[in-house]
């Protein structure tokens, strides 16, 4: 064989498993002793954790545990906080292999009731929502160029983002939280929230270096009676390893929570002022790497019978890169206007999607905003209500055919009084997205040459009337001819035949 190929291995993403179904989540449980009567549940929220993900084979396994807290009222107007964690396991089926693919899950709880069935009882109806996605990176082979005379070649560029995979990493947290000297001792907690994302992403010597931050809030009954709300930034970093990284590739990591407890803790001189914090976060790094790589649309052999495989690749090229925050502010209206005293306002974020118009976008999404006030009768009472928020993006250009996924987290959550007395909700939220544009090219992954078949070449030149517009590449390789002495014999110095004219076609 007188021709050496150069070959290239284009890496794309293939979803290999992607499945919906719903788990039933259904407690009934009992309140402790130290916790007071039930008149009237308040809030119910359910916040389901993945700890653990394991594939085998073609199985992907998945289990984790709902975390259901319930705030209420007792006859007395208190208010109590009570916990409880329900297990969960699901095994997704597939007929392909996962072992080499990652994971992405997502869980969304949907509440059907939660009531008091006593008032030491408390029974939930639940169920969640369960997404997965598994994503294997596949190896695409394709011909970026022959070295050798008698192959005449249709050559190009596709400036495309290559994938090197995801890494996902378990990190604990274990710290002891002091509350501050401004506020006040506790007496009991009431709420607990957290919300874990990155600060920086960075490579260094082939390793990525992630900083973020988990963010803790504590909102309390102090031994007055009243009611305080601590935060606090717990900071993290984590090396994670990633095979084949280098200084010349983009990395993005994301972090989620997969456990949390928060629980309060006596100190020796029995001031109640510190909490015991145990987090687990699953950091998931994903590595990128954007190359010009060479291509051949279309090549034929002037000597001998040649056969080539052409395929549609799918490339992918990262259009944008969006890490950062922005205000959202609403004006809450509570239900007729009846609240002498709010307590306490968070919020939770809901769906989330992209709108593509043109050379531009806009990620928009839903905000549930949960509020426990005093009514006009001075008992406490609960409001949740729905606001939406729009975050617009421009591109540098149309974009062809755009994907992606946004994540928006809420990192501050905070409200004021208006002249009017409703509360104005200040959310800093914060989106995450990397927005990819894709286009597929028909490009060589393949080639055969039979060199005991030579072509027939006896007339050295052939007379061929074209018409305007014909395609000279074309003409070339129908006839098996030099396409540089095409040009040169007939005086072309375009792609296409400008007029009809009689065309000398080389055969030598």
């Amino acid at each position: 064989m007188d021709f050496k190929t150069t070959n290239f291995d284009v890496s794309t993403e293939q979803i290999y498993l992607e499945q919906t179904t719903e788990i039933p989540i259904d407690v009934d449980f009992t309140l402790s002793d130290y916790e007071g009567d039930i008149k009237k549940v308040l809030n119910c929220e359910i916040t389901p954790y993945i700890t653990s993900k394991q594939i085998t084979g073609s199985t992907l396994i998945v289990e984790g545990e709902a975390s259901i807290k319930v705030i209420y009222s007792t006859p007395d107007g208190e208010l109590f906080y009570t916990e409880k964690s329900q297990p969960f396991k699901k095994n997704f089926e597939s007929n392909k292999n996962l072992d080499d693919g990652y994971c992405d899950i997502s869980t969304t709880p949907i509440l059907h009731s939660c009531r008091a069935v006593t008032e030491r009882k408390i029974s939930i109806r639940s169920s969640l929502k369960v997404d997965i996605k598994v994503t294997v990176i596949e190896k695409n082979e394709i011909i970026s160029d022959i070295d050798c005379g008698y192959f005449e070649q249709l050559k190009g560029e596709a400036f495309a983002t290559i994938p090197l995979g995801k890494t996902q990493k378990i990190i604990i947290i274990d710290e002891e939280i002091d509350l501050p000297q401004n506020l006040p001792d506790y007496q009991r907690i009431i709420r607990t929230n957290a919300v874990s994302y990155i600060t920086d992403c960075k490579i260094v010597a082939d390793k990525t270096i992630i900083k973020g931050n988990l963010k803790v809030t504590i909102f309390y009954c102090t031994e007055d009676n009243e009611f305080a709300k601590h935060c606090v930034n717990i900071p993290f970093n984590q090396i994670v390893d990633i095979p084949g990284i280098s200084d010349f590739c983009e990395c993005d990591a994301t972090s989620e929570i997969c456990g949390l407890n928060i629980s309060a803790r006596s100190s020796d001189d029995e001031e109640n002022r510190k909490f015991i914090l145990v987090g687990k976060l699953e950091i998931s790094v994903f590595a990128r790497c954007s190359n010009q790589i060479p291509i051949i649309y279309d090549l034929y052999s002037t000597k001998y019978t040649a056969i080539s495989k052409c395929d549609e690749v799918k490339f992918s090229k990262l259009a944008k890169h969006i890490n950062e925050a922005f205000l959202c502010k609403k004006v809450l209206s509570l239900p007729n206007g009846e609240a002498t005293k709010i307590f306490d306002i968070w919020c939770k974020c809901g769906n989330s999607n992209i709108k593509y118009q043109n050379n531009s976008a806009i990620i928009s999404g839903t905000v549930t905003v949960y509020t426990i006030y005093e009514n006009s009768d001075g008992i406490p009472d609960y409001y949740e209500k729905i606001i939406d928020f729009e975050y617009p993006i421009n591109f540098d250009e149309e974009l062809k055919a755009p994907y992606c996924v946004p994540e928006i987290k809420i990192s501050d959550c905070d409200f004021s009084l208006n002249p009017s007395n409703e509360p104005e909700i200040k959310l800093e939220l914060l989106l995450h997205a990397a927005i990819y544009d894709t286009y597929t090219y028909s490009v060589i992954t393949d080639l055969t040459v039979d060199q005991s078949a030579p072509l027939n070449n006896s007339a050295s030149l052939i007379a061929y009337y074209a018409d305007k517009g014909e395609n000279v590449w074309d003409i070339a390789k129908s006839f098996s001819a030099k396409l540089n002495e095409l040009l040169k014999i007939n005086h072309l110095t375009e792609d296409t035949v400008p007029t009809p004219k009689m065309l000398l076609i080389p055969r030598i």
